[in-house]
């Protein structure tokens, strides 16, 4: 989490890709909120190739009990996008 707004939060995946994640969206499983500098999971829940646009979400990653590791090639998709 790379800074946190009214309206949600910023996150950045690498240099080139950051995201927006809804405040609603922010939750811990101890009902807490993300703050600055956490390091946590997200799933995308927006991706829009046009408008560069990705939404994540962390309190869908409690839902999810198929979560696994981070899928690269999503990264891998959206760099190719920005060349």
């Amino acid at each position: 989490v790379s800074e946190v707004l009214d309206k949600g939060a910023i996150i950045n995946f690498n240099e080139d890709i950051s995201a927006f994640c809804p405040a609603r969206h922010l939750g811990k499983l101890d009902g807490s909120k993300l703050l600055k500098g956490d390091k946590v999971d997200f799933k995308v829940i927006e991706f829009n190739k046009e408008f560069k646009r990705v939404v994540v979400s962390h309190l869908l990653t409690h839902k999810d009990s198929s979560l696994h590791e981070p899928d690269d090639n999503i990264l891998d998709e959206i760099d190719s996008e920005e060349e």
